[in-house]
Order: structure tokens, then sequence, then C-alpha cells
């Protein structure tokens, strides 16, 4: 399969987080490695002018490390759809360079931003060898109102229970998502019976060679490691924060 916007084996269930990796991430991991579960994280490079991918190369590192699937959500976070495909490109090639350094090797798993997929996003991703993921349960924590995001997982769960497989999407750089809606969603998907688990492992790739390719080791720091403004083309979050 190419695309999948939701898990494909019963009764499992993926927990993902996009746009990180920022510091509240390490919270996260904390909160994941207390329940012994494991996510997948759609990372992006630069969407946001203070938040560098390579300055949270040790938290990049550490999920990878502690078995959680590494994937791509583009460098910057553009609505892909509305660029040029030499911009698409860039967005997915400039990222790989950064998860190669850091993690010796190359996520083969992609979200686009915003869901969006028209035009030459899905063949490109496809030259490219990329698995589409997308989802079929959103809490809106976005919005950072827990009680909100509480009340769509709850709808949307008990519309369709276990043994339904699910992609939940979330945001791992907010607060409450990395503290407390996280830890609430593994906390509830295991009570009802779920495997939570990695979207490889859901959608029938549990090898974690599945996820990645050109696997080697991490290269040594050095001063590429580092983000400027023009990097991010002019996407990425406006200056209040949304993206």
């Amino acid at each position: 399969g190419f695309q999948f916007n939701t898990c494909t084996e019963n009764n499992t269930l993926a927990i993902t987080f996009d746009d990180g990796p920022q510091e509240i991430t390490e919270t996260l991991l904390d909160n994941l490695k207390e329940r012994n579960v494991k996510a997948t994280f759609f990372m992006n490079g630069h969407a946001f002018q203070n938040h560098c991918i390579y300055d949270y190369a040790p938290i990049v590192q550490r999920a990878f490390k502690e078995g959680h699937q590494i994937a791509s959500h583009t460098w910057s976070h553009p609505h892909l759809p509305l660029v040029s495909d030499e911009e698409i490109r860039y967005q997915i090639e400039f990222l790989e360079v950064a998860f190669k350094k850091m993690i010796g090797a190359i996520p083969t798993y992609f979200r686009p931003p915003f869901g969006e997929r028209a035009g030459s996003v899905q063949n490109i991703l496809r030259e490219k060898g990329y698995k589409m993921i997308i989802w079929d349960l959103d809490t809106n924590d976005f919005k950072g109102d827990l009680q909100l995001a509480t009340d769509l997982y709850n709808t949307q769960i008990a519309k369709s229970p276990e043994p339904n497989p699910h992609i939940i999407l979330n945001h791992d750089r907010v607060v409450i998502t990395s503290t407390i809606l996280g830890p609430f969603e593994v906390d509830d998907a295991l009570k009802r019976g779920y495997k939570v688990t990695t979207v490889g492992d859901c959608t029938g790739k549990p090898d974690k060679e599945d996820w990645y390719r050109d696997i080697g080791k991490p290269e040594k720091r050095d001063d590429t490691w580092k983000c400027t403004i023009e990097d991010m083309h002019g996407f990425g979050a406006a200056p209040d924060g949304t993206l």
C-alpha cells in the first residue's frame, strides 16, 4: 500500500505526533517510556523560526533509540498542493539530509502538512519511495483546549470501538498533548484492549528496517547542523505561532 488513513491490523491503534520536536517532546518521551509504548513522530525541520530540528538532535536521537518511529512532515510545513514540484522536492530532501546526519537513516513514511495531497504530491512521494500516512481520528489538540480534545477523542473512539483500528493525529509541540492528552490516549486505548504501536507496525510492517532507508551511522555534529531563516522558503508558522 501507498496511502494509509488508518491502521490495517485489527486491534491496533497508532498514536502519532506532528510538528515537533520541541523541548516538551522530552516529557512526552518520558510518558511513553513509562507506559512502554512506541509512537510515531512526523517531524519538521524548521517550521517555527525559533525551533530548528538540529537544536533538538538529542531528542530526535533519543526517540529513535527508544524504538519510536521517526517520519517526515516536510522541512517548513507549506501547503504542498500550492507550491512547485521543485519546492515539494526541496521540502522532502532538505529534511532527509538532517535525518541522515542525526540518526544515520532516512525515514520512508511521510505525512503531508494539513493532510493536503492534491497535485503532484503523491507522484513525487511514490517516486521517492515513501508511504503516505493520513489519520482517521483527530482531537484538534492544536487548539490547546484539553477538554475539547478529550471530548473529541472519546466521541470518535466510541463511534468506532475496538477492534476497529485507528491512527490518531496529535501534535507534540502542544504542551497539553505531551503532558496530559497523549498519555491519556495511551492509557485509554490500552484499557480498551488495543495494541498501541507505531504506524509501521499497525500497517503490517513490524520490522524497523522497513521504516527507513540508507541505514548507517549518525554523523558527528559540525557547523552544518544549523537552520537559517532563508531555508524556510517563506513557509512555516505565523509570528503568533499558528501554522
